[in-house]
């Protein structure tokens, strides 16, 4: 009798190991991660089916692939992931990836989106990209902290290197290029394209920049227009400017409602235009310069100028001058010499007489009694009488 039992408990012993680490369908108790898991022990995969189909294989090495028995990397998908509505992907613990499809936004990036938003419409790809967005709506940013500071703005565009940084409340402006439009924080409507164009304005709108530094040092002004490297570029320029041209500017600062066309074309006071540099030789055309008359501006027009009927009244005339007549009106005292002598004033014949003769080809008509107008001309000689 004591055979028997010593035997079976001894079995019993043997048995029992292999029952508990059997893994259960409901779930198990007791279980110790370090003694207890899934897995091979040998250099082998393990592979997850369902419907006696591979849906998972994990290589002996650790990549993980879904869909695929020859994962690459450490997780290989051959199918489509899904990011659920309001969810993010992260790596490093950074955000990369936001999505909202309730409000139209996508964030693509590192920082994207820390904030809570109720703006609709915006997109970014870029690190810190719209980076403080809260309710602004329709904005683009692409490129390193593009629209960095926009919260509450609205159709903003901005694709380059901190494009927009400082914009707050600025609408409809669109910059393209490095550091275009950096420290815009409120103007509207601006447009900038080229490295540096309109870098520093803040509070200016409806400004056009296209070009290297275009406009880069107009801070407050409105309507400028610059097209051209520099154009516009060196100096804080005041109102309704246009330049045009590689260097075209001005030369002071708070210049208004001038124009500098050609390149290296300066101004140098408001309301004044410029054309070319001072290499320029020759500036022409196939017509005449036009004034410009406009009658919606002018006022109490009247047709009061005398014109063809007054001159028509003028009754053009040819004279010789008598110097006697003349002296008997003004009454000259009658010179005499040392002696009380009277001193004669004629008119010397010898002066005619001694002139050759002239080219019938330019005799021009008759004035009085002389041949030749040339002969109102003569000389007064004034002779002592001995």
């Amino acid at each position: 009798m004591k055979k028997h039992t010593l035997l079976v408990v001894f079995s019993c012993s043997l048995l029992a190991p292999s029952f508990a680490q059997s893994w259960s369908t409901t779930g198990n108790n007791g279980t110790n991660p370090s003694n207890n898991f899934l897995g091979t022990k040998d250099n082998q995969s393990l592979v997850f089916k369902t419907n006696n189909k591979e849906r998972i294989r994990i290589l002996s090495g650790g990549k993980i692939g879904i869909g695929t028995t020859k994962p690459v990397q450490m997780l290989d998908v051959n199918g489509s992931i899904n990011i659920s509505n309001g969810s993010s992907f992260y790596v490093d613990n950074h955000k990369i990836i936001s999505t909202d499809l309730a409000t139209l936004n996508i964030f693509l990036g590192t920082g994207a989106t820390t904030l809570s938003i109720t703006g609709s419409g915006n997109t970014s790809a870029g690190n810190n990209a719209l980076y403080a967005i809260t309710t602004g709506n329709y904005n683009t940013a692409v490129g390193m902290a593009a629209l960095f500071s926009n919260a509450t703005a609205n159709n903003n565009t901005a694709v380059g290197h901190t494009a927009l940084y400082n914009n707050t409340t600025g609408h409809e402006n669109t910059a393209t290029g490095k550091e275009v439009l950096y420290n815009n924080s409120t103007g509207l409507s601006n447009t900038a394209n080229g490295a540096y164009a309109l870098f520093k304005n803040t509070t200016g709108s409806y400004n056009t920049a296209a070009g290297w530094f275009a406009l880069a040092g107009t801070t407050t002004s409105w309507r400028n227009t610059a097209i051209g490297i520099q154009a516009g570029g060196a100096y804080d320029n005041g109102d309704d400017n246009t330049f045009v041209g590689s260097d075209a500017r001005a030369i002071l600062s708070g210049v208004s409602n001038s124009t500098a066309l050609g390149q290296a074309a300066y101004i140098n006071a408001s309301n004044q235009v410029r054309i070319g540099s001072s290499s320029v030789t020759s500036i022409g055309g196939y017509v005449s310069w036009s004034n410009i008359s406009d009658g919606r501006v002018k006022k109490n027009i009247k047709a009061n100028v005398p014109g063809l009927a007054f001159i028509k009244r003028l009754k053009p005339v040819t004279y010789n001058l008598d110097l006697d007549a003349a002296d008997k009106i003004i009454q000259l005292p009658q010179p005499k010499d040392k002696d009380g002598k009277s001193i004669q004033d004629f008119a010397s014949r010898e002066y005619s007489s001694a002139r050759p003769a002239r080219d019938s080809g330019r005799r021009i008509g008759r004035l009085g009694d002389r041949d030749d107008p040339d002969e109102e001309l003569f000389i007064l000689i004034r002779r002592k009488i001995v």
